[in-house]
């Protein structure tokens, strides 16, 4: 659903790499980009839960850190196969 998609958070671009479903959760894997250049910053990924409210995109920080962890191997790898 936002595989390949930008989204902009707080000024910023990012294109989301690989999602997946976490429980009742959608977690998106991203990496900012800069529209006008075209240019992917590969080196600082993002992990972020997203959620449709009333069709706008509500974008939620993940705070359990081995939730983090093992959703961070477990997108990573998902991104790893498909690419």
């Amino acid at each position: 659903m936002y595989k390949g998609s930008i989204i902009d958070l707080e000024n910023v671009s990012y294109l989301v790499l690989e999602e997946t479903k976490y429980g009742t959760k959608t977690v998106i894997l991203a990496t900012q980009v800069d529209t006008n250049s075209d240019v992917i910053d590969t080196e600082n990924l993002l992990i972020k839960e997203v959620v449709s409210n009333n069709g706008e995109l509500e974008v939620k920080s993940l705070t359990d850190e081995h939730e983090i962890e093992e959703l961070t191997k477990l997108l990573i790898s998902k991104y790893n196969m498909n690419n």
